[in-house]
């Protein structure tokens, strides 16, 4: 059976559609103070989306601490750390953008 229009492949079988490493657009916020509104980084499709955010911090200077911002994809949400680019199925020109977490309220 096909799977459902939307639903995601399983995670082998997305990684056997991908040639070689995955190239992803990463949509950056301006209060990060980056220079660049999207950057593009490349990895393995298998990589951890906590490689992914380490490869972000990296391009914006390495000053930002993987544990202050999320990864979010359009259709499935907040990328879990733990979880491949494969898992999400997030292959070649995939778009990300960096939310940066705030902790607390206004009082």
């Amino acid at each position: 059976a096909a799977p459902a229009p939307g639903a995601l492949l399983p995670e082998d079988e997305f990684a056997a559609t991908c040639d070689g490493p995955v190239l992803l657009n990463v949509e950056v916020p301006e209060d990060v103070g980056a220079s660049q509104s999207l950057i593009s980084i490349s990895l393995p499709v298998m990589s951890q989306v906590r490689e992914a955010k380490e490869a972000v911090a990296q391009r914006l200077g390495g000053d930002l601490p993987l544990n202050k911002f999320q990864l979010r994809h359009p259709r499935a949400g907040f990328l879990k750390d733990a979880l491949s680019l494969a898992h999400y199925n997030l292959g070649n020109n995939a778009t990300v953008e960096v939310n940066m977490r705030t902790r607390g309220g206004r009082r």
